[in-house]
């Protein structure tokens, strides 16, 4: 009997640590996607608010929104990359769409990206503080 508990120990420690290098890489891979997801949103978030503000005509500020829109197709799910053309739709040189068309299809950008962390979307609701 202990000869057959020293030939199977070998294999179960074996079998176990292999199980548990698997889900250690698997939680790194996952830490990385969400670092690179982070990275990749906050650069993105910067180049619209810059692009917002000064307009699309800016070539310097159009091709690092470019750069970044073409990374977001690595990292960023399905939702926010429509999202994202949409909101392209709206900005573009010759679009016929407004202000309050651009706010809206940012504020989707926005709860898409947000949404894509996992993180509570806020409400629109506004709280009424009553004094005594």
């Amino acid at each position: 009997m202990e000869s057959l508990a020293a030939i199977i120990s070998p294999f179960v420690a074996l079998i176990s640590g292999l199980v548990l290098w698997f889900f250690n890489e698997k939680g790194k891979r996952k830490t990385i996607i969400y670092t690179e997801k982070v990275r990749l949103y906050e650069k993105l978030l910067s180049s619209i608010g810059a692009i917002y503000e000064e307009g699309i005509d800016n070539p310097k500020l159009k091709q690092e929104f470019d750069n970044n829109y073409r990374v977001a197709w690595l990292y960023a799910s399905k939702e926010v990359i429509e999202k994202l053309s949409e909101f392209l739709d709206t900005v573009r040189v010759n679009s016929t769409s407004s202000h309050e068309d651009a706010d809206h299809s940012l504020d989707l950008l926005v709860k898409a990206i947000r949404k894509d962390f996992r993180l509570p979307l806020p409400t629109r609701k506004f709280m009424v503080w009553r004094t005594k």
